[in-house]
């Protein structure tokens, strides 16, 4: 396999920063339809994950010399998937690079696979206001302001109204009432002792190389704190 995969470019982190600033979201957009770039004004900056010491305890990140819970949206990990992340870590070892201490993008080739990038994990600090344990959800969505989607008809729709009208799900058929949020998020509780501004760090991507790093190799891994 190693002979397979050939190393191309190597991203320095500020350029893989101004890159980052440049994503778009998919779906989203300011009133006039055009794409929003969610990392365009954000810090950046490189942390380390840590395996749970015990049974049951989640991985924790080191931030500025304190310790956090890490929560994942991707509970599931795929075999073939760790398969892919344990080959790529065994070629990049042959050029004295080690996957969970990456502090740079990488692009390289795979023979019969084709061209991929790879950087460290993407973990996100986001912060809600919480009641009694359970998110103000009306709070929150006034965070978007001046934040649009489209239906299928390209109709836009203001995020902030929380509840969508006359939303398209196809050419023909409509929803007369659509919640922005899940409709499990009114009962989810974080416990009736929290209130007020909560921090959650949330792997954004990269569930599968924390979990090789944590779980497979047994030892920390780099990651890129947004």
């Amino acid at each position: 396999m190693k002979e397979k995969l050939v190393l191309k470019k190597v991203i320095p982190f500020g350029q893989l920063k101004s890159m980052m600033r440049q994503v778009t979201f998919r779906g989203l957009f300011d009133n006039k339809g055009v794409s929003l770039r969610p990392y365009k004004l954000a810090k950046f900056s490189l942390v380390t994950v840590h395996p749970p010491q015990k049974i049951g305890q989640s991985p924790k990140i080191s931030v500025k010399e304190r310790e956090y819970n890490l929560f994942t949206p991707q509970p599931t990990i795929y075999e073939n998937q760790m398969e892919v992340i344990k080959t790529v870590d065994e070629f990049l070892r042959t050029h004295k690079i080690e996957l969970n201490d990456l502090k740079s993008g990488l692009e390289y080739s795979w023979e019969g696979r084709g061209d991929f990038h790879m950087l460290p994990p993407i973990i996100e600090k986001h912060t809600y206001e919480l009641k009694n344990g359970y998110i103000e959800l009306d709070k929150l969505s006034k965070r978007f302001k001046n934040t649009y989607t489209t239906d299928a008809r390209n109709n836009l729709h203001h995020l902030s109204n929380r509840f969508l009208s006359s939303f398209y799900i196809d050419e023909v058929s409509k929803l007369d009432y659509l919640d922005v949020f899940n409709s499990n998020a009114p009962i989810i509780n974080y416990g009736l002792r929290y209130s007020g501004k909560q921090d959650f760090y949330i792997i954004c991507d990269g569930s599968h190389r924390i979990d090789y790093a944590l779980e497979r190799l047994v030892i920390h891994i780099t990651a890129i704190l947004v």
